[in-house]
This record gives C-alpha cells, structure tokens and sequence, in this order.
C-alpha cells in the first residue's frame, strides 16, 4: 500500500510528464518552494502549479484550504485509481477557481474540495486550458 508521501510524488510526476509530453520545460521542486510543486514554462509564458492527489475516489475529498490558495496558480487535482493504474483522472483549476469552489456547498468538504470536482466537464483533464494563448 503506497504511503501519501509517495501518491504525492505519483501524482506529481503524471501531472510533470503530462506536461512534457505537450512541449512544456518542467522544474520539480521537491518541496523547495511553498505552495508550488512543479514550475513550467512554454513559448515563454511560465506556470506554477500545485499538485494535489488521492489514490481512490471513495476519498471524498483532496486536502486545500483557502489560505493555502494563490489566485494565479493552476492546481491539478489527480485521482490514481489503484484499481487501474492505467486511468488517471484530474481537474485542472485556476486559483481563483479553486477559491469558488471552496465557497460552493456542492464543492466544499470540511478539509478541502469534493471528489466531485472531477465531475466538472469544464476542468476534467483539460490539460489544453494551461496551453498559452495566441
């Protein structure tokens, strides 16, 4: 059974080679930088982003709360399905998306962001709307 320290990095090493394959330079931070687990960059506009993972989705919710937050950050939330290690699934979020739906009833659990948050058409796996605009 993998520890949460090693669904952390599992879940920060998908959303890093996502990334890569879609011509992204990524910077690993390894926990050297508050708030930002992997930093990228493309046609010289740079991302930080915070990953968030859980191994099943009976875990009703990944672990965020509001102070933890930056309005600018991307956040991508990844389930890794310890039944199909084939099939991971994420939500891709701005900050400031994030911060919403903290406020949202449906949304918000008491140590962080529904599960449900993948049921999101908007933001499931929507690796493109980290893409730089034109």
């Amino acid at each position: 059974m993998p520890t949460r320290q090693q669904i952390k990095s599992a879940g920060e090493f998908y959303v890093a080679s996502e990334l890569s394959r879609r011509g992204y330079n990524i910077g690993l931070t390894i926990g050297n930088l508050e708030r930002v687990d992997l930093l990228a960059e493309k046609q010289n506009v740079r991302l930080s982003i915070q990953v968030k993972a859980i191994r099943r989705r009976r875990n009703n919710s990944f672990q965020i709360t509001n102070n933890q937050i930056v309005d600018n950050y991307w956040y991508v939330f990844v389930n890794i399905n310890s039944e199909n290690l084939n099939n991971y699934e994420c939500a891709i979020l701005r900050g400031d998306e994030v911060r919403n739906r903290l406020r949202m009833p449906q949304h918000h659990a008491r140590n962080g962001l529904r599960i449900s948050i993948l049921n999101i058409a908007e933001y499931y796996n929507s690796w493109n709307r980290l893409e730089p605009e034109h």
